[in-house]
């Protein structure tokens, strides 16, 4: 319904992230603050079409003339210019500022609240996207590199533990629920892959989680302390970069390190298989 309507959009309001927020301040101002309450916000912004309007774009880019690159190939970037993929990246930061303008107005309703202090929040995304790293737009099967994989995932307890504090673990989206649910006081019903993320909060560690692996389509991916490994999900193709020289996984060193690509394959991705 959103996508068919935004030919009809004539204010700020009418864009997707201050709809969804609004209606998620709504809810905080007439909830009870004596009845339990579990709460998501799911605004799909800065989700392509990167359209938003012109006050925000105009703080990134100005003078341009072209066609409006507004959803980005799933592909290499060769099917845009570079005056396009700088207008394409203005786009992207102007859709990411409406986003967190709105995001913003929602944490200063929930801070306006009598059980703000009560509550605990969790900010995350679900992927990021390529605008011309590594040669590629959007989030191709094979673009996995930092800038698709590495997202933002911030936990605010209500009694300030840990507060302004990062960690290395290898955290995942698997995580959330377990975490949530600890909050509460609950058990899993059943057993579940993620972790309990607050005995971190507490100076902590969860179990050890001393690799990951992932799979995008027929891609996996693979990384411990030193390495990450992509490959097709037969072995083939692989690349694999040593994170110690290389954090940004532009030098691709699996002709060098054979026996490291079989034992990432082998052992993480065919093991947690």
């Amino acid at each position: 319904q959103y996508l068919a309507n935004t030919a009809n959009r004539e204010t700020e309001e009418d864009w997707f992230a201050p709809q969804v927020f609004t209606m998620g301040s709504e809810f905080l101002k007439t909830a009870d603050s004596g009845q339990p309450f579990f709460l998501v916000v799911d605004c799909f912004d800065p989700h392509e079409p990167w359209d938003p309007p012109e006050e925000y774009v105009s703080l990134y880019d100005e003078g341009y003339d072209g066609p409006e690159p507004t959803v980005p190939e799933y592909s290499d970037a060769g099917w845009i210019n570079e005056r396009e993929l700088e207008r394409m990246r203005a786009l992207y930061a102007a859709e990411v500022t409406l986003t967190d303008r709105w995001l913003g107005n929602f944490l200063e309703t929930l801070d306006s609240t009598s059980f703000a202090q009560d509550t605990m929040l969790v900010i995350l995304s679900d992927h990021g996207v390529a605008l011309g790293e590594h040669d590629a737009t959007g989030k191709p099967f094979w673009a996995l590199w930092p800038e698709v994989t590495d997202i933002p995932f911030l936990i605010r307890h209500p009694e300030g533990k840990a507060a302004g504090q990062t960690s290395d673990y290898f955290a995942s989206t698997h995580d959330v629920a377990p975490t949530v649910l600890n909050f509460f006081g609950m058990e899993p019903q059943e057993p579940m892959d993620g972790q309990n993320l607050l005995v971190l909060l507490d100076g902590g560690e969860p179990a050890p989680r001393e690799h990951f692996t992932l799979g995008y389509d027929e891609y996996v991916w693979t990384r411990d302390d030193r390495y990450v490994m992509v490959s097709r999900n037969d072995g083939s193709g692989a690349m694999l970069y040593d994170l110690t020289t290389d954090s940004g996984m532009d030098r691709d060193v699996a002709g060098e390190h054979p026996d490291v690509v079989r034992r990432m394959f082998e052992g993480y991705v065919l093991g947690d298989a």
